[in-house]
């Protein structure tokens, strides 16, 4: 499984990236308006350092997951879906992510 495939996976059976998306656009703009009135960034600066937020975000489970998963030559992406669901990734990520503080 690629980290796209990842990705289009995880949109297709949770919210998790959605939340965290959410969180770490709040905590950008939260950031931002803490800034003298001349230093704080644009609306497109902003979205952009959300991008980075949610790339790395993805990157870290991407590399979590693929460390505990046994790929199977001719069914790669099923031995990422089997170690997903049978470890209940899912899961442990929504828990995550709806616990998560930024500093």
């Amino acid at each position: 499984m690629t980290p796209e495939q990842l990705t289009e996976f995880i949109n297709k059976h949770s919210s998790i990236i959605e939340s965290f998306r959410r969180s770490a656009s709040n905590f950008q703009y939260e950031k931002n308006a803490r800034r003298q009135k001349g230093k704080q960034f644009s609306e497109a600066r902003l979205e952009h350092e959300v991008d980075l937020m949610v790339a790395a975000f993805i990157d870290n489970v991407y590399t979590k997951i693929k460390s505990g998963v046994a790929e199977k030559r001719l069914h790669p992406y099923e031995s990422w879906v089997d170690f997903i669901e049978t470890k209940n990734v899912l899961d442990s990520l929504e828990d995550d992510v709806s616990t998560i503080v930024f500093e």
